[in-house]
């Protein structure tokens, strides 16, 4: 008698009984492939016996055995029932010092057995049930080696699947069988599927069932063939079955397939009578049909299933051969013998099983060499001395990797075990390449690398993550990404959430879809390291899957965008500010004037807005310089903002003037802001080099309410105000109102006309010039842009900021521009022998007049008529201009360009936000805007801009004038920049052109 089993065993034996009954095998006839699984677990192991054993409530029952005549042994004399007690091979060298065994009557009766080796067959998920086992049996003490274990347990895995797979197929077959039963009584009782078919097996009806199979409308069926639906491979087949029915006058029954209207095939049974419609007649047929689709998929997936796994068993073993050395009369081995080999060692050796079964080794490797009789003496000492070695070799005749496990099965034998490896060492280096070029790629990349597994947890750091993280790669290994990846919002310093577990949740979702980038509009991240440090970073995250579509992890790309994110955030702030007060600019200004206009169209709110322009600004800027006219503004800005209310847009529009939209403001209130602007200004003195000057302002306020339709308008109306202000003693406030807003506007416009007609008609314009210096070369000749001046009635000179704004916004640019142009033509023709000396002469030209294709005919037509050197004259055309008609630029340098005249780009810089129109307009001249060259010494954005500038101009082959060019040390810079010209206070202050040229 055994001993009881374990008490873990004993707990679930009537579950594991349930299992066992569940697989309906106990008692069944045997199977061949459950025979040969045996049989080669046999040869595997070297042994006699070998069983396939199931363990009932009372007995061992052999489903398959190999060298064993009995069908069962009662379970108390089962090793078996041992060996289900785990979940390991159970190997017993010497059933009698096992005291286990030892009196067990397989051990002591004729059976004598006395090496046993079982492997559990186990059913089910988790741990299963294990239902018996595979076991080896010999008459001789021995032991497994662990190939021959790894095999006993690989083929007990394969039993077991081998069960399950005949459970399913009983299972399906009783479902298939039970499905039959119910479809023939459906047809034989309910009729779904039911048609008469006349003599010439057209449809005389069909029922509702029918029509619906062929995706049709049941009259539509009436008179048409009934083959008309039938797959054409299936048509004879279905008019055989009709016309049997005829003849027998007994139900016949056929199978056919369908095809609906759209192309549809289904499956259907088809049972026909036949029925006489009057005696004498041929007969109709009544044909009643059910659709079997289901079943024939189920049938053929059962075929598939039962073709693969046969399959499967017929090739999953690795090459297989059993040899017996030959020995000479001396005892030594001198060749030898194939015993028995299998189809994969036979296509690996390449031979048929058959040439290789019973031939010597020589003879069917001849002419080896050394080789050969190396490989024979290391098998020799296999088949001499019973010992087991296992290598991998490259067979230089096959071109391929081998892993060989030899072993001996008996005296003079050995067998051998042979399985291609060559594909495998193959990945193994590519794996181990691909994973070196990764490694160096990501130790090499400028980008911050984390990976993670499937939670979320961290699996590697490159370099660059450890130095922001703060964190070493095999601290953070394991840890949870929250732990080593921490980020903030960048403005409400509040946690941001970790950015792989929504990947890994959605990429679970939906494994095979590539992840889908970033939303916008996520909060900017600023990453905090293990030390406190911090760094604003720009992230992205994608999932790690494998090929089958399971998620692996994910890896997570970081870079530092710190000085970006700080570049960002100043050239924001420049594009909305003016950079010499740190106001608002216009831009910013009339985008929030927009907004407050909105607001008062949608809530009737009340604000105001004040147009404010410096008086005496001028007079300052001609005396002082520019620089003096810059600290003015700042230090009217500063008092301005002491003035208005924080939550009040205070903006610099331009030169002189200002303004203020003042929201949630009644008229009234807004004109006691700007009557205290005014008082402030009538007391403020600005003070330069020793010099006091008194500073006033002209304010123009305006109501914001529902009855401007934009903002134009209103801003039209706080100019026109202003200059009321202006017009009425200066340093005062105008406010706008209905009565006398027309009649202002056309006051100032008609003053401005008048004055500037009879300034055209009175020649009163001047032609001043300022000379340009080149800063990195000798001068090659004088090089000048002509300055406009207007001349008053009472004598005094008028500066062109006074008068040119109210020319463009009048239209009366082109006139002047034509004016100009002619004297400074007239000039150069008069001047002609005193101008060898100058290489350039410039004239500046507004959009307007570029714009109007009038202008150009008459400059052409002036220009072609003068006799002047053409190369000396070169017009100044505005950045902003050129790009806003940059079709009719680029026509008028063409045009001009014909003639020989050079072109400058003016103010480059000031409202670019590209230069791809470079291209196509071509310069010779690029004038950087003074903004970025009064602050070059202490603003390196400024600095950087310039050599932008410059290196653009390079690029397209154009040199570069700086303007605004006021000290030695700005010139000194811009010399070490690159840039080619100067103009400014430093070289030279306007004059006469005459004078300029002597």
């Amino acid at each position: 008698m055994n001993p009881p089993l374990a008490d873990g065993i004993a707990n679930s034996e009537s579950r594991r009984l349930a299992a066992l009954r569940a697989l309906q095998v106990l008692d069944a006839a045997p199977e061949a492939v459950l025979d040969e699984l045996v049989a080669q677990a046999a040869r595997a192991c070297g042994v006699p016996v070998a069983l396939l054993s199931l363990i009932d409530a009372d007995r061992q029952w052999f489903l398959a055995r190999h060298g064993f005549e009995g069908e069962s042994t009662p379970r108390d004399s089962a090793p078996c029932a041992h060996t289900i007690a785990g979940r390991e091979v159970l190997e017993v060298a010497d059933a009698r010092d096992d005291p286990r065994f030892a009196r067990n009557p397989l051990v002591t009766g004729p059976v004598r057995l006395r090496f046993y080796a079982g492997a559990p067959i186990v059913i089910g998920e988790g741990e299963g049930h294990a239902v018996g086992s595979l076991c080896v049996i010999d008459h001789e003490v021995r032991e497994l080696d662990a190939a021959q274990r790894a095999q006993l347990e690989g083929l007990a895995r394969l039993a077991a699947a081998l069960l399950v797979e005949r459970q399913r197929r009983l299972a399906l077959a009783g479902e298939l069988a039970t499905s039959d039963e119910r479809y023939r009584a459906m047809v034989e009782d309910q009729t779904d599927l039911v048609a008469l078919v006349d003599a010439e097996d057209r449809v005389v009806w069909a029922n509702r069932a029918l029509a619906d199979v062929f995706g049709e409308e049941r009259e539509a069926l009436g008179g048409r063939p009934m083959l008309d639906h039938v797959v054409e491979a299936d048509r004879a087949n279905l008019r055989g079955q009709l016309r049997l029915a005829r003849e027998r006058g007994t139900p016949v029954v056929g199978e056919a397939r369908m095809k609906s209207l759209a192309g549809e095939a289904h499956w259907i049974e088809w049972k026909h009578r036949a029925v006489r419609p009057e005696p004498g007649a041929r007969p109709d047929v009544h044909s009643v049909g059910r659709d079997i689709t289901e079943r024939k998929l189920l049938e053929r997936d059962l075929l598939h299933s039962e073709q693969r796994y046969r399959s499967l068993f017929d090739h999953m073993h690795s090459g297989f051969a059993l040899h017996e050395v030959i020995l000479d009369e001396r005892g030594a081995v001198t060749d030898l013998l194939y015993l028995a080999v299998n189809a994969a060692h036979a296509r690996m050796m390449g031979f048929e099983v058959e040439e290789m079964m019973g031939a010597r080794s020589s003879e069917l490797f001849p002419g080896r060499g050394g080789e050969w009789h190396a490989w024979i003496a290391t098998f020799a000492r296999v088949a001499l001395d019973g010992s087991t070695i296992q290598f991998e070799r490259f067979s230089p005749n096959y071109g391929r990797w081998y892993s060989v496990v030899a072993y001996r099965p008996a005296p003079l034998q050995f067998a051998t075990i042979t399985e291609d490896v060559t594909d495998r060492r193959a990945a193994q280096e590519e794996i181990a390449s691909q994973h070196e070029r990764l490694r160096v790629t990501l130790h090499s990349i400028g980008d911050a690398v984390i990976t993670t597994d499937d939670k979320g947890r961290v699996q590697y750091l490159n370099p660059v993550a450890e130095r922001l993280t703060g964190w070493a790669d095999i601290d953070a290994r394991d840890r949870a990404l929250a732990d080593v990846y921490r980020t903030i919002d960048e403005v409400t310093r509040a946690p941001l959430p970790d950015p792989v577990t929504p990947c890994l949740a959605d990429a679970s979702k939906d494994a095979g879809d590539e992840p889908a980038p970033d939303p916008q509009g996520r909060p900017l991240a600023t990453l905090t390291g293990r030390h406190g440090s911090e760094a604003a970073i720009e992230q992205t995250v994608a999932p790690i899957c494998a090929t089958d579509g399971r998620v692996l992890g994910a890896v997570l790309v970081f870079r530092d965008v710190s000085d970006q994110r700080r570049m960002a955030r100043e050239m924001s702030y420049r594009a909305s500010h003016d950079a010499l007060t740190g106001l608002v600019n216009r831009s910013d200004f009339e985008s929030r004037l927009h907004h407050t206009l909105r607001l008062a169209h949608a809530e009737e709110s009340l604000h105001a807005l004040m147009y404010i322009d410096l008086d005496q600004f001028k007079l300052v800027n001609d005396a002082c310089g520019h620089a003096a006219g810059d600290q003015l503004l700042r230090e009217v800005a500063a008092l301005l903002k002491q003035c208005v209310r924080t939550r009040d847009t205070l903006a610099r529009l331009g030169g002189d003037e200002f303004g203020v939209i003042l929201q949630f403001c009644t008229t009234e209130q807004a004109q006691r802001v700007a009557q205290q602007i005014c008082e402030r200004m009538d007391e403020f003195r600005f003070l330069y080099d020793d010099r006091r000057f008194r500073i006033g302002t002209s304010i123009g306020l305006v109501p914001l309410d529902r009855r401007w339709p934009n903002a134009a308008s209103v801003m039209q109306a706080a100019d026109a105000a202003c200059y009321a202000a202006k017009e009425a003693g200066r340093n005062r406030v105008h406010a706008w109102f209905d009565a006398d807003q027309h009649l202002r506007l056309r006051h100032g416009e008609m003053q401005w006309v008048t004055r500037l007609e009879q300034a055209l008609d009175e020649n009163r314009f001047e032609l001043f010039a300022q000379r340009i210096r080149p800063i990195r070369a000798e001068s090659q000749g004088l090089h000048c842009e002509v300055l406009l001046r207007l001349r008053g009635t009472d004598g005094e000179l008028v500066p062109p900021g006074a008068f040119l704004p109210a020319a463009e916004r009048f239209h009366m640019a082109p006139r002047i521009d034509r004016w100009v142009v002619r004297h400074v033509v007239e000039w150069m023709a008069r001047e002609r022998a005193a101008l060898g000396h100058v290489d350039t002469i410039a004239v500046n030209l507004s959009g307007q007049s570029i714009s109007d294709p009038a202008f150009l005919r008459q400059v052409a037509d002036v220009v072609a008529g003068a006799n002047i050197d053409h190369r000396k004259l070169c017009f100044e055309v505005t950045e902003t201009a050129a790009i806003t008609n940059m079709d009719d630029a680029t026509a008028f340098v063409e045009a001009m360009r014909q003639h020989g005249i050079r072109f400058a780009l003016d103010d480059f810089g000031a409202g670019a936000s590209g230069f791809n129109y470079l291209k196509t307009l071509k310069v010779d001249y690029l004038k950087i805007d003074g903004q970025f060259i009064r602050h070059l010494m202490d603003d390196p954005l400024d600095r950087a801009t310039v050599r932008c500038f410059r290196d653009v101009a390079a690029a397209v082959g154009t040199k570069t004038i700086a303007e605004f060019v006021e000290n030695d040390a700005i010139a000194a810079l811009l010399h070490d920049i690159g840039v080619d010209y100067g103009q400014g206070y430093l070289y030279h202050r306007p004059e006469p052109i005459d004078a300029v040229l002597r």
